[in-house]
């Protein structure tokens, strides 16, 4: 491509990023159209060389792979520092919770929450067990909770928020523990500009940001979703390792002590699934049955770490 023509597709990428959606400046916390924005323009480059090395008859797969490469590096660039400025200079909105969300994520708030089902002590139970390595390890410190057989009750969510923090080294903590309905207050701790992005199967549930003035951001969950994965998109790379959201759609869970050992009380009775996790490992749901004033015991096995990185 000619010096003129790659001015001239840049400039043109940039223009549909800053006024595709609407002139960028006046939506800057609006996640869902920043995004619309950015996906228009990249798909923009590639149609706009090729029909610059075809007018100038230099179309080949080589000259098309770097010019479009470079491109899409420069533009990348622009847009990433135009962001970071924008952010940094526009106020942070007070309904910002449901502006930044996706419109249908099942964060927003819409209608109020269901009433807690009353639940009667001489229905419930316990389980009890371990939670151990394939070898056969006690492993302490695993979070130990019940996924699923207790849908038809609704909990009321605990009424202290869950603080979470975002700093040079990623979330803090690393694996946070919410119930459905519960209030999250995350805050950049390190006087940068961070983002939260939480994944489920590929799925982005969220996208927040979060100030360097360390004003929290509010974020609830409308859905049980279990683990689901949290990084930040501003600062991504090792140096910010990603972190983990446990959301529930109950308050049983709790975590192993030093020999591996757990117990789950007042558990309504009848037939539940029990889920392990810790460092990287977890293991297949065990199904347990639980009767008025029982304690069966049981022993969850977990496997080999798995690797982790950015979604």
């Amino acid at each position: 491509m000619s010096r003129a023509q790659f001015w001239g597709v840049l400039g043109l990428a940039l223009t549909l990023f800053l006024f595709e959606a609407g002139p960028i400046w006046r939506h800057p916390w609006d996640m869902e159209l920043l995004n619309r924005a950015i996906f228009w323009s990249y798909v923009l480059i590639p149609l706009l060389v090729i029909g610059c090395l075809a007018w100038s008859r230099h179309l080949s797969l080589r000259a098309f792979v770097v010019d479009t490469l470079v491109l899409v590096l420069v533009k990348y660039s622009c847009t990433f520092v135009f962001a970071l400025v924008l952010w940094e200079v526009t106020p942070f909105p007070q309904h910002a919770h449901a502006a930044l969300l996706p419109r249908s994520a099942s964060t927003v708030e819409a209608e109020p929450a269901p009433a807690p089902t009353p639940i009667d002590p001489t229905k419930t139970g316990a389980v009890e067990g371990s939670v151990a390595d394939a070898a056969g390890r006690p492993l302490a410190g695993a979070l130990v909770w019940i996924p699923g057989g207790l849908e038809a009750y609704v909990f009321a969510p605990p009424s202290t928020p869950v603080s979470i923090a975002h700093a040079d080294v990623g979330m803090i903590p690393s694996l946070a523990v919410v119930q459905v309905n519960q209030q999250i207050l995350a805050r950049s701790t390190d006087g940068k500009l961070h983002t939260m992005v939480a994944v489920k199967d590929e799925r982005t549930l969220f996208n927040t940001p979060l100030l360097p003035s360390g004003e929290a951001s509010r974020i609830s969950f409308r859905e049980a979703k279990g683990l689901v994965t949290v990084h930040c998109n501003v600062h991504p790379g090792a140096s910010e390792i990603e972190g983990k959201i446990l959301v529930l759609g109950n308050p049983f869970f709790t975590r192993t002590d030093e020999l591996g050992r757990f117990a789950l009380r007042g558990v309504p009775a009848g037939h539940v699934q029990l889920a392990a996790y810790v460092d990287g490992r977890d293991g297949p749901e065990q199904g347990v049955e639980i009767a008025p004033g029982g304690d069966p015991k049981v022993t969850l096995t977990l496997g080999a770490a798995f690797a982790t990185g950015s979604p």
